[in-house]
């Protein structure tokens, strides 16, 4: 193989021919495995929250040890679902800077070449969403309305995962600090009209953020989002098996 050159390949793996040996090689992605644990997560507080439920005399420490397992369910099935969404659109924009894989082959040298000088920087300072919409505006196409679902439910849904990774600690019972019970305010208003099923095993006196908001109806309703949000938008650039691939993924929430 001379210097430069493309690498030979065998199906769809690149070979490297090294010393006389053969290496194959295959690009990895990752984005779908967190669509995949966002899903585990989900199912397995979906059977916690079945489990309680099917339990004829309650038992107080059998529902607290449930809870704690519960609430940890919800979360990881929030965040990861976050991390499918982010990053997704990170490895399009790899492949689409890079001129590999699918998406590499979504523009021309001489759009890739423009949006390698004026996007870089900015993506570097670009939200999620932003980096979504930068691509899509060098590319012509305008997959998602940002005023309605399901952009609107994916922006709450990163809202949610910041909310928990950057929660600041109060004191549940004696104080609770005026920004945290701002945060909470702001998402109860936000998911009031979007009839979300609350945690049933948090306090009714306890804050709606993070204690009765993380729910298995709420974990449902992000992966139903998210993939719709990416299903979406991977269709609008031409990267529909990529599409697909996702969509299928997602009907394992009804296995």
């Amino acid at each position: 193989m001379t210097r430069g050159s493309e690498p030979p390949k065998i199906g769809k793996y690149d070979v490297i021919s090294i010393d006389s040996k053969l290496t194959l090689r295959k690009k990895r992605y990752l984005s779908t495995a967190f669509l995949h644990s966002a899903i585990y997560h989900a199912k397995a507080a979906r059977e916690i929250e079945a489990e309680v439920r099917a339990r004829e005399v309650p038992d107080r420490e059998f529902n607290t040890k449930k809870s704690g397992e519960y609430f940890h369910s919800i979360a990881a099935s929030i965040v990861t679902c976050a991390m499918f969404v982010e990053s997704t659109i990170n490895e399009i924009l790899h492949d689409f800077m890079n001129n590999s894989g699918d998406a590499g082959s979504l523009a021309s040298k001489d759009i890739r070449r423009v949006f390698s000088i004026t996007g870089k920087r900015s993506l570097r300072l670009a939200a999620t969403l932003e980096r979504y919409e930068l691509l899509a505006e060098v590319l012509g196409v305008s997959p998602v309305t940002k005023g309605t679902d399901p952009y609107q439910s994916v922006k709450l849904l990163i809202e949610v995962r910041n909310g928990l990774v950057h929660y600041q600690p109060s004191d549940e019972v004696v104080f609770t600090s005026m920004s945290d019970v701002d945060t909470s305010q702001r998402f109860e208003d936000s998911f009031r009209s979007r009839n979300i099923q609350t945690n049933p095993f948090a306090p009714k006196a306890s804050l709606y953020f993070p204690d009765r908001l993380l729910s298995v109806d709420l974990a449902f309703f992000f992966i139903d989002s998210a993939t719709e949000f990416v299903s979406v938008y991977l269709d609008s650039i031409s990267l529909s098996r990529k599409a697909q691939h996702v969509r299928a993924i997602a009907e394992k929430l009804d296995a």
